[in-house]
């Protein structure tokens, strides 16, 4: 209990006897809560199947530019050395800019920005190059531009983490991620079929990684805000989240939906 107050109070929060109780005594009981999850169950309520499939697409596409970007960096105008210590550099950068804006704007706001960030990016490096003719000055924007994407890659990695875990309810949570990671296995292999692509058109690689950068940009707006949100632990509270009815907002105990003197609607 001590250990417990130390990081509580780390994070600015008071922790009561009552707390303890809560977490102690209200365990779920019900049917839902007790039985055992796959990943085939993310697939069967209405709303959750198409949040899944989104988060899925989200994931393969942060993978497939990531790796998209980091072994095409021998392509880019410059020293290929200097080009491939920078590419591991900016992603620390990536991860700074998640860490202090994530909490601020919102998961999906973050998102959704960075993946038009990183996408653009790549979209405006392949039109430099294509039109550089040798000019230096060109040749160095469409290197800056596609770094830029790194970085937004890079904190697009470290949000995606937190928002899929936001995301899904307490039972299936574990299924989700790992789903999400699965994806972007299927992303990186793709990675270097995509690169052979400048072996017809220069420019094919990067512009199909930006066209899929822009795309999850547009498909990130659909997600539910989770800032601020408590975390459903049920797939019917999950449902009812996903569909923008009931009260989540993280203002207070009362508010919770999820505190054992109130209850959650199931659908």
């Amino acid at each position: 209990m001590a250990e417990a107050n130390r990081f509580a109070a780390g994070n600015g929060i008071v922790m009561t006897p009552q707390d303890y109780e809560d977490t102690f005594v209200s365990r779920p009981t019900d049917r839902e809560t007790a039985r055992n999850y796959n990943c085939l169950d993310l697939f069967r309520p209405k709303r959750m199947r198409w949040v899944v499939l989104n988060m899925m697409f989200s994931w393969m596409v942060i993978s497939m530019v990531y790796y998209g970007l980091s072994l095409n960096a021998g392509s880019l105008a410059g020293d290929i050395y200097l080009n491939n210590a920078l590419n591991g550099i900016l992603e620390i950068i990536g991860y700074f800019i998640v860490q202090f804006t994530m909490d601020k704007y919102g998961r999906r706001t973050i998102m959704s920005s960075f993946f038009f960030i990183q996408g653009f990016g790549c979209l405006g490096s392949a039109a430099l190059k294509e039109v550089a003719n040798g000019n230096q000055a060109i040749l160095l924007a469409s290197t800056i531009l596609a770094f830029t994407g790194k970085v937004f890659n890079a904190g697009s990695f470290g949000a995606v983490y937190n928002l899929t875990a936001e995301l899904f309810p307490t039972v299936i949570r574990g299924n989700a991620v790992g789903l999400g990671s699965m994806a972007a296995r299927a992303g990186s292999i793709c990675s270097p079929f995509i690169i052979f692509l400048q072996d017809r058109h220069s420019w094919l690689p990067a512009t199909v990684f930006g066209v899929f950068g822009v795309a999850g940009g547009f498909f990130s707006l659909a997600y539910p805000e989770t800032m601020n949100r408590y975390m459903p632990q049920t797939i019917a509270e999950a449902e009812l989240f996903y569909s923008g009815k009931g009260d989540f907002t993280h203002t207070d105990e009362e508010a919770n939906p999820f505190h054992k003197e109130k209850e959650v609607t199931r659908l």
